[in-house]
C-alpha cells in the first residue's frame, strides 16, 4: 500500500537518493544538507521511499516542482516500465495530493514544469484541466 506524507527535515538524503535512482537531473544539490520538511510529498511503500513531489504553496501562484518516482514504479496502471499516458497509481496519486496541498494553503493557480519531451505527464495532465501555457510546456491548473 502507497501512502503519502510530508517530508520531515532528515528526509533529504533519502530525496537525493531517489532522484538519482530515477536518474533525475539535480544539478549537483548535496541532499545532506537540504532540510525537505514542508516543501516535499513522499510516497512510500514498506517504508521504502518510490516516489517524490515538490510542493510550494503560495498566494494566488502555487508550484509543483521536481517530480521523480522510482522506475520500477512507474507506470502500475497499465504495466508498463515507465511513465506511461497513464502516469501510473504513484504519479497520479501524488499530483492529487500536491494539488489538494496547493488548494488547502490558498493557491488559486498551480503551475507545474513539465519537459517538452515528456509525453507521458502531460498525456496524464491534460484531461485534469492542465493548459500548456509556455514553450517549454508550463502547465497550469487553478485549485
Amino acid at each position: 500500500m502507497t501512502t503519502i506524507r510530508l517530508a520531515r527535515a532528515n528526509d533529504g538524503p533519502a530525496i537525493g537518493k531517489l532522484l538519482a535512482d530515477a536518474d533525475y537531473t539535480d544539478y549537483g544539490v548535496d541532499w545532506s544538507m537540504v532540510n525537505p520538511a514542508g516543501w516535499w510529498l513522499l510516497a512510500e511503500e514498506a517504508d521504502e521511499l518510490i516516489g517524490v513531489a515538490q510542493v510550494i504553496i503560495a498566494k494566488p501562484y502555487g508550484y509543483i516542482g521536481e517530480f521523480a518516482v522510482r522506475p520500477e514504479s512507474r507506470g502500475r496502471r497499465d504495466g508498463v516500465g515507465c511513465l506511461s499516458k497513464t502516469g501510473g497509481d504513484v504519479a497520479a496519486d501524488l499530483y492529487y495530493m500536491a494539488l489538494r496541498v496547493l488548494q488547502l494553503g490558498g493557491s488559486t493557480l498551480t503551475f507545474a514544469w513539465v519537459d517538452t519531451e515528456n509525453i507521458g505527464i502531460k498525456d496524464m495532465l491534460r484531461p485534469l484541466g492542465w493548459t500548456a501555457v509556455g514553450e517549454f510546456t508550463l502547465m497550469v491548473k487553478r485549485v
